[in-house]
């Protein structure tokens, strides 16, 4: 029986993007079964946040930066000797990897997780000596090549990586079953399990939207050039659509990274970052998720659907979730399509696909679903099928 788990990770344990909440509701899963420390890179004085303070069971280990001589050594030693890609070598944390392994220790008790390609680059020399798992956000390879940053030979650079670290790891949890197929193609002696992305539902009150209500939400992190896309969708082509019907429809954009903008109609609300978004969803006729990009699956669809307001998506959004259109959410890919969505939603007549939704939630994307899974050791031939 395992006792213990040790959580590595680029990150000061706090809620923010989807990918700091992934780590979080991977930390209270796990932390429902045994003991779980966390070891985290500390920046400028960071602490763990109140919500990772009051998990039972979750205790806390810091790295503090290093010298800059120091870590431009570790950079070139990532991307000299372990071949990392340069957009994550520069993010991996001199110690980081050796704290994780020193508070491991070697009892063969105490599993070892990787949060992230960063942290898997800290431990990837490591995983040819004792078991490590890579809890990965995203097949990263699959998407990031769409975006303009990532050239051709970083995105190549970035799959040699991606299938050395699958290989390595004794076993991936992914957070789809696209994303691991994807894994599997790539690396097939790779050890491939679904760990979908959650939130914790229990803490979240379902809202009753106004029956008046025409305020479209969308909450992500923009700073993620996937959402930068899918606002510029909304703002240059949805809801222009639907102020032609609906001319006092508003748009409410919640989420760090839009500091520096200024919407250019006074119907857009640049909110920025809110520490409660119930106030944020109780407003709001519609939650918005308009990807076209990116990989996973959106934690802030989840997050909606555990609200209980009507979402309104892309099929691309919502194709790493076991949600069905018309039942739990509304899918629209094309501007037209997705005003008319919205549209749809002001009358108050989603309030059973809402409830639908948070059903949904509840049942497989909430913590404690997350934990029951995590509590199931993977099925012989799920463990060893793609090493047939």
């Amino acid at each position: 029986m395992r006792e213990r788990d040790v959580i590595v990770t680029p990150f000061a344990p706090a809620l923010g993007g989807g990918g700091r909440l992934r780590t979080y509701a991977v930390a209270a899963a796990l932390a429902r079964l045994h003991s779980v420390e966390v070891v985290f890179a500390r920046s400028d004085g960071d602490e763990p946040s109140r919500e990772y303070r009051e998990l039972a069971g979750v205790s806390f280990t810091a790295v503090a930066r290093s010298p800059m001589a120091r870590r431009g050594f570790a950079y070139v030693t990532q991307r000299v000797r372990d071949h990392v890609p340069g957009s994550w070598a520069r993010c991996v944390w001199p110690g980081l990897g050796a704290a994780g392994l020193e508070r491991a220790g070697s009892d063969g008790e105490t599993r070892l997780i990787a949060d992230g390609l960063v942290a898997a680059a800290a431990l990837t020399r490591a995983m040819s000596t004792r078991p490590i798992v890579y809890l990965a956000h995203n097949f990263e390879s699959g998407f990031r090549h769409q975006l303009d940053e990532v050239s051709p030979a970083e995105h190549r650079r970035l799959r040699r990586f991606e299938r050395e670290v699958l290989e390595r790891a004794s076993e991936t949890w992914m957070v789809s079953e696209r994303d691991a197929e994807a894994a599997r193609e790539l690396a097939p002696r790779s050890r491939v399990r679904v760990v979908p992305n959650a939130v914790d539902v229990q803490a979240i009150e379902p809202v009753e939207p106004p029956a008046d209500s025409a305020v479209v939400l969308f909450v992500a992190d923009f700073r993620y050039e996937p959402n930068r896309h899918g606002l510029r969708m909304l703002l240059d082509e949805v809801m222009p659509e639907l102020w032609r019907t609906h001319p006092h429809a508003c748009l409410n954009v919640v989420g760090r990274g839009l500091e520096d903008r200024e919407p250019g109609d006074p119907r857009v609300r640049f909110a920025g970052f809110v520490p409660s978004l119930s106030s944020c969803y109780a407003t709001a006729a519609c939650a918005a998720v308009p990807l076209r990009h990116g990989g996973g699956s959106p934690l802030k669809f989840v997050e909606a659907l555990a609200y209980g307001i009507p979402v309104v998506a892309t099929r691309y959004a919502a194709r790493g979730l076991a949600a069905d259109e018309g039942a739990h959410y509304l899918a629209a890919d094309e501007p037209s399509e997705y005003a008319a969505a919205i549209a749809s939603t002001f009358d108050g007549d989603g309030a059973a696909m809402a409830g639908r939704g948070r059903r949904l939630a509840e049942e497989r994307y909430s913590v404690e679903a997350l934990a029951e899974l995590l509590a199931r050791e993977p099925a012989v031939e799920e463990r060893d099928a793609v090493r047939a």
